[in-house]
């Protein structure tokens, strides 16, 4: 017998569009303290729960352990990470030779990152092991070539764990689910989601004179979030000169609502689709240690906020690589759908 509290798809659906809706108004109204309540909070139970769903199902790449590489990526920008982390208190930023670490360092997370999207996408479409071998070089070589538009990749590298994951896979999450369901509450939800992305940009609501929480706003600078904002800003012609233009401006403002509204409707659509995939659904010892870690970080997080930030970055990281092969699988999915329903008929 169903259990009283199980949603159907369309019921699950139509939660997701409140849950749009919500996260899009607590954007508007809190757009700082809203990202950093969702990412130190929410993002870590996201972050291990789907790690462990994703670990059920091999990573949605093959029963090989290729996706070993995608972790061995994740490990590559945690080591490089804590590299910069630890940079100031082994050489003096006043040093000649601390800007060129810092850059090193912070360089190799950004390819460690563009080279797991590589590998990803590899393992989805290749299945012989030589071709893989052959094609992941390839690509890495292509990489290398590409070192003189080095802007270019270090925005790639940027975004695609950020913005990226948590708006654009998302949304073909989204898509994808409605097109196999066929239902208006699916193709609802993708419109909704739309509106809802959009809207900070075509409103002027929110973006009065707005006082950042002091501690959110150290939280901000040292968490190296904000060059996730200027490249935004970059990309729609409104380059920000100064911190202040960052945070204080109506464009910095629109910006950051819209991450804000990313982030918690990322986090909040994986706990709300839990009798749809199931996630829930693992040994109960798994259950018990990922309640533990989460609240762990937390209190990290509580005590000592760059640390529980940086521990809270690197578990971040890590389970977005490990998810780039879902990524693909999904927009690929929708490929498909669509040329199975618009592909012409032969005579």
């Amino acid at each position: 017998m169903p259990s009283p509290f199980t949603l159907n798809l369309n019921q699950v659906n139509y939660l997701n569009i409140g849950l749009m809706v919500l996260s899009a108004v607590l954007a508007f109204v809190l757009p700082f303290e809203l990202f950093m309540f969702s990412y130190v909070v929410l993002g870590p139970l996201h972050y291990l729960t789907e790690m462990a769903w994703l670990h059920q199902r091999k990573y949605f790449v093959d029963a090989s352990r290729a996706w070993w590489l995608l972790a061995g990526c994740g490990v590559g920008v945690i080591v490089f990470y804590l590299a910069n982390f630890i940079l100031p208190h082994v050489v003096s930023t006043t040093s000649p030779n601390y800007a060129w670490w810092e850059s090193l360092f912070l360089n190799w997370v950004l390819n460690f990152v563009l080279l797991a999207f590589i590998i990803a996408m590899v393992l989805v479409a290749v299945k012989d092991k030589w071709w893989r071998v052959l094609l992941i070089c390839l690509l890495t070589a292509v990489l290398l070539v590409l070192n003189p538009y080095r802007e270019l990749l270090i925005a790639l590298g940027i975004l695609i764990p950020t913005i990226v994951h948590t708006c654009i896979f998302l949304l073909a999450f989204i898509v994808f689910g409605a097109l196999k369901a066929n239902s208006f509450s699916g193709y609802l939800s993708v419109g909704v989601f739309l509106l809802c992305s959009v809207s900070f940009f075509v409103t002027d609501w929110g973006i009065e004179a707005y006082d950042i929480n002091p501690q959110v706003l150290q939280n901000l600078q040292e968490g190296l979030f904000l060059a996730v904002n200027d490249i935004l800003a970059d990309l729609s012609g409104n380059k920000f000169n100064s911190v202040e233009e960052t945070l204080y401006s109506p464009w910095g403002i629109r910006i950051q609502q819209f991450i804000a509204f990313s982030y918690t409707y990322h986090y909040l659509n994986w706990f709300s689709k839990t009798n749809i995939i199931n996630w829930h659904q693992m040994p109960r010892t798994w259950a018990f240690a990922i309640v533990a870690m989460w609240v762990g970080f937390v209190a990290l997080y509580l005590i000592d906020f760059k640390t529980g930030l940086l521990s809270i970055f690197m578990l971040s990281m890590l389970h977005v690589f490990l998810e780039f092969p879902l990524n693909y699988r999904s927009i690929a999915g929708i490929g498909s759908h669509v040329y199975g329903r618009w592909k012409p008929i032969k005579p």
